[in-house]
């Protein structure tokens, strides 16, 4: 094998000393090539077919090479071109997204808390559509102003129960409906001999 790579080696030495360009270049130097003894180099057939075969096989080598790479940057480019329709895309839906949670935001901050009373004696049921709990905003037993639940007794408009929110959370939070009763009995007499009543305002959440 090293008798075949010697024999190359020497036979690409001559073809570059017998190539044009060389000997252009070698014109202003003739002592040099004068002086250049090129010894005899004799190739058997054997040794050239081996030869040809490393010859033949670099040049597969480097066609197949080739081949690859240019696969490689075909599929490089489609994945390039992939990728910026994926990140155009990923774009778009980020901004409806944001839209959406704007709406969202804006739709529950205008949903006013509703409001419910029941006169002292009373019951009055509070409800939400399906899929949606109750959730207790604001709740008191008592009287706050003359006009509620018009009756006799109506002159004291500070009264409060203590314990109002604590009753009707423990009642409704979370849930699809519940049942109110607006009496002493529930909540305790915050302002004897006067006229009661509860108010509620909740609302509605998903």
């Amino acid at each position: 094998m090293l008798k075949v790579f010697t024999c190359l080696v020497i036979a690409l030495a001559l073809l570059a000393l017998l190539h044009p360009s060389f000997a252009r270049k070698g014109r202003g130097k003739g002592k040099s090539l004068k002086r250049l003894k090129i010894k005899k180099v004799c190739l058997n057939k054997k040794d050239l077919g081996q030869v040809l075969s490393i010859v033949s096989a670099v040049d597969l080598t480097v066609r197949y090479t080739h081949g690859k790479i240019g696969l490689l940057q075909l599929e490089a480019k489609h994945l390039k071109k992939a990728n910026k329709i994926l990140m155009k895309r990923l774009a778009e839906m980020d901004t409806k997204l944001t839209k959406i949670s704007r709406m969202i935001r804006k739709a529950v901050r205008k949903e006013k808390p509703k409001s419910l009373t029941v006169c002292e004696g009373k019951k009055a049921t509070l409800t939400c559509k399906r899929g949606r709990k109750i959730k207790i905003v604001k709740a008191n037993y008592g009287r706050l102003n003359k006009r509620v639940c018009k009756r006799k007794n109506v002159s004291n408009t500070k009264c409060k129960a203590a314990k109002s929110m604590t009753v009707v959370r423990k009642a409704c939070d979370r849930k699809t409906s519940c049942v109110l009763h607006a009496n002493n009995g529930v909540y305790g007499d915050p302002c004897k001999g006067t006229d009661k009543y509860l108010v509620v305002k909740f609302k509605c959440e998903s």
